[in-house]
C-alpha cells in the first residue's frame, strides 16, 4: 500500500506543526511521521489514519484499476 503523504505534509506545514509536535500529540514516533511524509510504502494504516484524523483529513479507499 502506498500512502500519499502530500496532503498530510501540506496541512502540517500550513498549521505550523512540526514532526515533534505531531509525535507528542499523536503518540506516534517522529521517524514514523517522517516515513509517512516521505511516502514510505510500508507504513501501518492505523497509524496513518490516526495522524490524518489529528490533522483533520479524511481517508478513503478506492478500487484498483
Amino acid at each position: 500500500m502506498h500512502v500519499k503523504a502530500t496532503p498530510a505534509c501540506t496541512v502540517k506545514c500550513g498549521l505550523g506543526y512540526t514532526q515533534a509536535f505531531l509525535s507528542e500529540a499523536s503518540g506516534l514516533s517522529v521517524s514514523f511521521i517522517s516515513d509517512l511524509e516521505n511516502g514510505k510504502r510500508t507504513v501501518e494504516l492505523d497509524k496513518a489514519i490516526r495522524l490524518a484524523n489529528l490533522l483533520g483529513l479524511d481517508c478513503s479507499l478506492t478500487p484498483r484499476g
